[in-house]
C-alpha cells in the first residue's frame, strides 16, 4: 500500500499529463495527435485509479473508512459526473445512456464523495469491459419511503465481455480478476468492486450482480436515504467572475487558468499561500474566490487560508475559499472546514467539478 506522502508524489505529476492531455482533446489538433493525447490521457487516468484505489485499500484494511455526511445538491453531482463518464465513453467510442427521469429528491443527506466514488467505479468497469460501438446504461430511481426519507435505486447495464460463473462467486476479493482473451487486455487492478462494496456496507447496502460470460453485466443497488427540500438558487453565471488561484506547479497552473478563463472568468495567480495572502489583502474585496493550493513554499494553503479567515477585511468571512489538492481529503473534511475553507477538489482537476464548485460556492457567498 501507498504512504500520503508518496500517493501525494504519484498524483502531482499524474494531474498534470492528464490536465495537459485533456487540453490536447479539446484542441483543433489532427486525427494522429489526438489519438496521442487520447492514449496518453487514458493511461494516465488507470494510474490514477490505481494510486487511489491502494489508497482507500489502506484505509480499509485500517479501519480508517468512514462516512462524513451532509445534505449537498444531488443534482448537480450527478450532472457533473454525467458529463465526465460521457467523456470517457466517447473515447472508447461507447454510448453511455442516462436514465434520471425517476429523480424526485434534490438535496440528500450522504458522503457525496463516497455515492460518487461509487458511480465512478461501477460506470468506468462497465465501459471499460465493453466493445467500442455498444451501449452501457445508466437509470437512478427515486421511491419515497417514509416522511424526510426515500429509497434510491441505481442501476448499470453493459454489454460487455460478462463475467464467468466461476468468477462471479470471487468478484470484489481484493486483487481477483478475471482472466480471458478480452479482460487480458483491459488495464484493471481488481480493487474496485472491493472498494464498492464495502463503501455500500457503510451504507447499510450492498451490491447486487448478474452477469454472462459473453453477454454482459447488471449491477444494481439500493440505499435509503434523508432528503430536504431546500430553495434553488439557480444556476451562478461565472462569465466576469474574479478568482485568485493558489497553485505553485506551473503545469497545474497553466491547466486551471485555461478552464477558468475559457469560461469567461478573470484570473489572478499566486505561487505560494503568502503571495495569495498579500494579493487578497490588496483587492479591497475584488476577488469572487479563492483556488488555494494546501501544499505550497512560503506559507501553506491552510495557513494561508486562516490568515485570510482572521484579516478583518470585509469578505474575510464569506468570500469563498475551495481546497485543491493531489492529497486525497475524502475523510477530512472536518478538518478542512475548520481551517476555514469552503469545498474541496482533488487533482486532476475535473473541469465540470470545478465549475460546478464555483458555481455554488459564488452564488451562496
Amino acid at each position: 500500500m501507498l504512504p500520503s506522502g508518496l500517493s501525494h508524489s504519484l498524483r502531482t505529476p499524474l494531474a498534470a499529463i492528464i490536465g495537459l492531455s485533456d487540453l490536447g482533446l479539446e484542441s483543433d489538433a489532427n486525427k494522429k495527435s489526438r489519438t496521442y493525447f487520447s492514449r496518453i490521457n487514458e493511461s494516465g487516468r488507470n494510474m490514477l485509479s490505481l494510486v487511489d484505489n491502494l489508497m482507500e485499500m489502506n484505509r480499509i484494511s485500517k479501519g480508517e473508512t468512514k462516512l462524513t455526511e451532509q445534505y449537498f445538491d444531488r443534482f448537480a453531482m450527478l450532472d457533473s459526473l454525467k458529463r465526465q463518464m460521457q467523456g470517457v465513453a466517447e473515447r472508447k467510442r461507447i454510448e453511455l445512456k442516462v436514465d434520471f427521469s425517476g429523480l424526485r429528491f434534490q438535496w440528500v443527506l450522504a458522503d457525496q464523495m463516497k455515492i460518487r466514488a461509487v458511480y465512478e467505479n461501477l460506470l468506468s468497469n462497465a465501459i471499460r469491459f465493453s466493445d467500442p460501438g455498444s451501449v452501457v446504461t445508466w437509470k437512478i430511481e427515486d421511491s419515497p419511503h417514509e416522511f424526510g426519507r426515500f429509497v434510491l435505486n441505481c442501476t448499470i447495464t453493459d454489454h460487455g465481455c460478462g463475467m464467468s460463473r466461476k468468477f462471479l462467486a470471487k468478484a470484489g476479493i481484493p486483487f481477483e480478476q478475471e482472466h480471458s482473451r478480452f479482460t487480458d487486455s483491459v488495464p484493471g487492478n481488481g480493487l474496485g468492486l472491493t472498494i464498492v462494496k464495502h463503501t455500500l456496507s457503510l451504507m447499510d447496502s450492498s451490491l447486487d450482480i448478474d452477469s454472462e460470460e459473453g453477454k454482459g453485466t447488471c449491477v444494481h443497488f439500493s440505499i435509503e436515504r434523508k432528503y430536504q427540500y431546500l430553495p434553488n438558487s439557480g444556476e451562478t453565471n461565472l462569465s466576469g467572475s474574479k478568482i485568485l488561484l493558489a497553485e505553485d506547479n506551473k503545469i497545474n497552473t497553466l491547466v486551471l487558468k485555461h478552464i477558468l478563463e475559457q469560461n469567461g472568468m478573470d484570473v489572478c495567480t499566486a505561487v505560494d499561500g503568502k503571495m495569495a495572502l498579500d494579493l487578497y489583502l490588496a483587492s479591497n474585496g475584488s476577488f469572487d474566490a479563492i483556488l488555494m493550493d494546501l501544499r505550497m513554499p512560503v506559507m501553506d494553503g491552510i495557513e494561508s487560508t486562516r490568515c485570510i479567515r482572521d484579516s478583518g477585511c470585509s469578505d474575510a468571512g464569506t468570500i469563498p475559499i475551495i481546497a485543491i489538492s493531489a492529497e486525497a481529503f475524502d475523510d477530512q473534511s472536518d478538518s478542512l472546514e475548520h481551517a476555514g475553507l469552503d469545498a474541496f477538489i482533488s487533482k486532476p482537476i475535473d473541469s465540470a467539478r470545478l465549475l460546478d464548485v464555483l458555481r455554488l460556492a459564488i452564488g451562496q457567498s
